[in-house]
């Protein structure tokens, strides 16, 4: 077996995490007992909850790469990939604040909970700095510390950068849509840069340092280039599945197009969409009511075209992975089993 299988393992280390949280917090200075749960209920509302893919993926990779899977390794992996989801907790935080939205997993968003408000700017800080003091705890050698640090800030910028150009898609003085970058280069911007860096290349390239991997195995460009494809595959189906999904299946309402975001769904549909119904998409697209909208999509068969471009996406990322010539051979079984579990069951037919 190429992927650790123990999910569970991972998911409940979260209790020996926030056991550290507090150790560091009485070793650093001296925090009211209640500011100190409330640091401990901030990482829980925000770091826990959504698919951890992150930080399992972190794990996985490690596992996949490491010459012995012991109790170092592990705490390791575990702490990495935990930093992994507390980064995700960063930015889900800072991202709302941005788009003033009201609710994240099926709650209200951090920001909106009373008595946070703007306190919450602090805790992306505090959440990120916590990551550090965390891998201090179970990374003793200096330059691995430093390899680990470096990665996380490396794919922390390129996420940032990622962010403005999402932003910039709205003109935030007037609250219209920047309809001049709703183009298919720059939504692949968007998304290789904000999404999928930080979602796959990250966690797959922290097990690689973890394992002290070779130069040669970490630099090899069908890994980044595998990476990003199925980076981008993640974000072009969570962005389907906003518009399309039962919320009671995706666990929460989708916000897109409420949200006026640059997304695969109205870009797909101005491409095969009348001049008519573009003109009323643009008139529509960013307000309350996500109905109307919705009415103009459904004339166009926008699920068979996600299907085409999911079975492309699968086809491409599968023949790249058959010719890829890694370094070492065990990236090729691990990245099947990311491809699987991404793709589901269609990576199994």
């Amino acid at each position: 077996m190429c992927i650790w299988n123990s999910n569970i393992e991972f998911v409940e280390y979260k209790d020996v995490l926030l056991r550290d949280v507090e150790e560091i917090l009485d070793s650093t200075i001296i925090v009211p007992h209640e500011l100190k749960q409330d640091i401990i209920k901030m990482i829980e509302y925000n770091c826990v909850g959504g698919k951890m893919i992150r930080g399992l993926f972190a794990v996985y990779s490690a596992y996949a790469m490491c010459n012995e899977w012991n109790e170092e390794m592990k705490k390791r992996a575990f702490v990495a990939g935990w930093g992994a989801e507390m980064l995700q907790g960063a930015f889900l935080i800072a991202d709302d604040i941005m788009d003033e939205a009201e609710m994240r997993r099926g709650k209200p968003a951090w920001y909106r909970i009373d008595r946070i408000g703007m306190m919450s700017v602090n805790d992306t800080f505090i959440l990120q700095s916590l990551i550090y003091k965390l891998l201090e705890r179970v990374i003793s050698s200096v330059s691995l510390f430093y390899s680990v640090q470096k990665v996380f800030e490396d794919i922390k910028f390129v996420t940032e950068l990622g962010q403005m150009l999402d932003l910039n898609t709205i003109n935030h003085k007037t609250h219209s849509i920047n309809y001049q970058y709703f183009t298919k280069d720059y939504y692949e911007q968007i998304i290789t840069n904000k999404t999928a860096y930080y979602t796959i290349f990250l966690p797959v390239y922290l097990g690689l340092v973890l394992t002290e991997s070779p130069k040669e195995t970490m630099h090899s460009p069908q890994l980044r280039e595998l990476c990003i494809l199925l980076g981008r595959y993640f974000q072009i189906r969570d962005d389907f599945l906003d518009a399309f999904a039962d919320p009671s299946v995706l666990g929460k309402e989708g916000t897109d197009i409420q949200e006026g975001k640059c997304s695969w769904v109205i870009l797909t549909v101005f491409s095969l969409c009348s001049e008519e119904d573009r003109e009323a998409l643009k008139e529509l697209y960013g307000k309350s009511d996500p109905r109307p909208v919705k009415a103009i999509y459904a004339k166009y068969d926008v699920e068979s075209e996600f299907r085409r471009f999911e079975d492309e996406a699968l086809r491409k990322t599968r023949e790249i992975l058959a010719s890829a010539s890694f370094p070492d051979a065990r990236l090729k079984p691990f990245f099947d089993a990311l491809i699987e579990k991404l793709f589901g069951m269609k990576a199994k037919s």
